[in-house]
């Protein structure tokens, strides 16, 4: 698997989505060649792919969004203790999960930790950072929802494996 300049900002993170990151051949699915765009990567995917994405994206807000606010940084620290905020807040935001892929269904991933960032200049960037430091084997954090858009990247291995069975 090859990844432009731009997919290889977090490097040792992996393959993240951010909004700009290209895979090529995404998995077989849609053909050979670099994307770059969020929009480039939904085309590429086939309908099956495309379906397993949106039912994994939707399996991680659920249950980030079903979950309590622990921390709090600027205006969120009123949020401390009260359900995920995230939908309700400003945009530009970002949403990241630490993902374990190894987990994934054809309609469930299990997420460890998310955080979400709003009111910042770069929320992408800053999502993953506070997301990074709760990384362990097998789960990794990438972008999920930018300004409540679904950015979620599957790796290709992972949507091999699902469209598949």
């Amino acid at each position: 698997m090859r990844f432009n300049k731009k997919g290889l900002i977090l490097g040792a993170v992996g393959a993240l989505f951010l909004g700009v990151a290209g895979c090529a051949g995404v998995a077989g699915l849609g053909g050979e060649g670099v994307h770059g765009s969020s929009a480039e990567y939904e085309q590429a995917l086939s309908p099956a792919a495309r379906t397993i994405r949106n039912n994994l994206y939707s399996s991680i807000m659920l249950q980030g969004l079903a979950s309590t606010t622990r921390t709090g940084h600027g205006s969120g620290k009123q949020n401390i203790g009260a359900l995920n905020t995230y939908r309700r807040t400003a945009s530009p935001k970002a949403f990241a999960a630490c993902i374990f892929w190894d987990s994934a269904t054809g309609s469930r991933v299990r997420i460890d930790r998310w955080q979400f960032i709003h009111e910042d200049p770069d929320p992408k960037r800053d999502a993953i950072r506070r997301c990074q430091p709760h990384e362990r084997p097998g789960c990794r954090c990438q972008i999920v929802d930018i300004s409540d858009q679904n950015k979620l990247y599957v790796p290709p291995a992972v949507l091999r494996k699902l469209t598949a069975k």
